[in-house]
């Protein structure tokens, strides 16, 4: 008897207990009826079931700067039929036990990067830059 990966899928899925909106570029024409690309203002899909795994924490590095910079690239786990693809915006709720979010993790998939899909799930690094 062959094992089912699907089944499998089923069952990663009960462990994506935090929920991410995504939001694709969207190609358009300006007022001179040039292309242009833009995010639109709502996401296209939200409360998508996932999971996020931060590999490190914000290391921020000492500058002469007013603010202290961080860069993090955590990695977000999701179904395989979720449609994210490079230079998706992604905000990232990780949610507690009763469903309250207590942090939020906002960034994009990376033009150089793309989702690696396997059978059972699907993973991508997300981007992040801001100030500590």
């Amino acid at each position: 008897m062959a094992l089912s990966f699907k089944k499998l899928s089923k069952l990663y899925g009960l462990l994506y207990k935090d929920r991410m909106d995504i939001t694709s570029v969207v190609e358009g024409t300006d007022d001179d009826g040039a292309t242009v690309n833009n995010y639109p203002s709502t996401p296209q899909q939200t409360d998508v079931p996932c999971r996020i795994s931060l590999s490190s924490k914000d290391a921020p590095k000492e500058t002469e700067d007013l603010y202290n910079k961080v860069s993090n690239n955590p990695i977000v786990f999701c179904e395989p039929t979720v449609d994210v693809k490079a230079g998706d915006k992604v905000i990232v709720r990780r949610l507690d036990d009763e469903g309250n979010v207590y942090e939020t993790y906002e960034g994009m998939l990376t033009i150089s990067g793309r989702a690696n899909k396997y059978e059972t799930h699907q993973e991508f690094i997300l981007s992040m830059k801001g100030d500590a």
